[in-house]
């Protein structure tokens, strides 16, 4: 009556006269909830960044390397975004790494705000974050990290009576069917963004840099 989710087992046995007729049938419930529930809380362990509540790194590789190959199988358009906070050693230096943790709540909430639920969010390192955009151009991609980056930046956190103002840097790569590079592969593609995030932060930072494979600029 209250709603809630309860999971069972059933099992069903039939019992039998001495000439071999079925008599009676015996069924017997059991109530297996808290099973399940602790199942679906290992899986989640498994899987889940425990902080940030995004795919950790190794479940996010799993997930894009399935995207990756239906991108491939089916010819359509995938994005990478490499993303990573600026600064993130001086908030942890000057407030304590409670005061950090609280940036990465804030940065996680923020991802599952700012990208669909197709879109594929995890951190992968310590303030480092990837996110992957299936069937998505770079307009759309753009649209959307850039969405995030200034959600991010105008969005200040609060920690201990104190506002705390965050940025991020990112890149962006491409994977494209169509016209694909010498032995591309997931990790290639992660590899550019990381390469584009890497002249964001040496630009001057709180921006995005598009890898276009043959040239780099920023927005």
């Amino acid at each position: 009556k209250n709603k809630n989710i309860v999971w069972a087992d059933l099992s069903i046995s039939a019992i039998y006269t001495h000439t071999g007729d079925v008599a009676r049938v015996l069924c017997v419930i059991n109530d297996i909830t808290e099973r399940k529930d602790l199942e679906f809380k290992l899986q989640e362990l498994a899987t889940t960044d425990s902080l940030t509540g995004l795919h950790n790194r190794r479940h996010f590789m799993e997930l894009g390397q399935r995207i990756f190959d239906t991108a491939t199988r089916y010819g359509s358009a995938l994005a990478v975004a490499m993303l990573d906070l600026d600064d993130f050693k001086v908030i942890n230096d000057t407030w304590g790494h409670e005061a950090g943790d609280a940036v990465l709540v804030a940065l996680g909430q923020a991802a599952r705000s700012s990208f669909r639920n197709a879109d594929i969010v995890g951190r992968i390192g310590g303030e480092e974050f990837a996110v992957l955009m299936p069937e998505t151009d770079q307009n759309q991609a753009l649209v959307a990290v850039e969405r995030f980056r200034q959600a991010i930046a105008t969005t200040p956190v609060f920690y201990a009576s104190t506002s705390l103002r965050i940025t991020l840097s990112g890149g962006l790569a491409f994977f494209c069917p169509q016209e694909p590079l010498p032995d591309e592969s997931l990790e290639a593609v992660l590899k550019r963004a990381d390469d584009a995030l890497y002249l964001a932060k040496r630009g001057g930072k709180n921006k995005i840099e598009i890898s276009s494979r043959d040239n780099i600029f920023s927005v």
